[in-house]
């Protein structure tokens, strides 16, 4: 509650890559009762599907190809989803910080899991919230850094036991 200092705030994950012009689709959708999230644009590493676009610029920082995307976005990505949304959602995500107050924020219960966000979702919707996925920002997804893939417990790709525990 004391710590967002500004009305509307974001949920990021440390492995993605901002894109430009991210943050201004944010702006265009974003109004209380409602929960922007950005498309993720990652490697093939997990299943393809329709709330994401599967591109492989690198999985580790040292190998990502920034200009790759950069390219990719310009010629390609921008033009095609200009003025798309869908209803999906996923990090990075933005809301205003009454509409996380009012639900209570993050449940604890879920430290230091991935599957907070899930849980976090469905307490949005239950109090009103709508989704907005804007396919005019996007986010880089490095992917497989959480506890599930952590690899200090694990490698890429593999489950880790605290992750399947939980």
């Amino acid at each position: 509650n004391d710590v967002a200092k500004h009305d509307i705030c974001m949920i990021y994950h440390a492995d993605m890559y901002l894109c430009p012009v991210a943050l201004n689709s944010i702006e265009k959708h974003i109004k209380p009762k409602t929960i922007v999230s950005l498309t993720r644009i990652e490697p093939p590493l997990h299943p393809k599907g329709p709330e994401k676009i599967i591109l492989d610029c690198g999985t580790e920082p040292e190998d990502f190809d920034e200009d790759k995307l950069l390219h990719m976005l310009e010629m390609e990505y921008e033009p095609l989803y200009r003025d798309k949304t869908t209803t999906g959602i996923f990090a990075p995500w933005a809301f205003f910080k009454k509409d996380f107050i009012e639900i209570g924020g993050h449940d604890q219960l879920f430290a230091p899991q991935s599957k907070e966000d899930s849980d976090i979702f469905n307490r949005f919707k239950l109090n009103g919230c709508e989704f907005i996925q804007t396919w005019e920002g996007f986010v880089y997804h490095m992917t497989s850094r959480g506890s599930r893939y952590n690899p200090t417990l694990t490698n890429v790709g593999i489950d880790s036991a605290e992750w399947l525990k939980q």
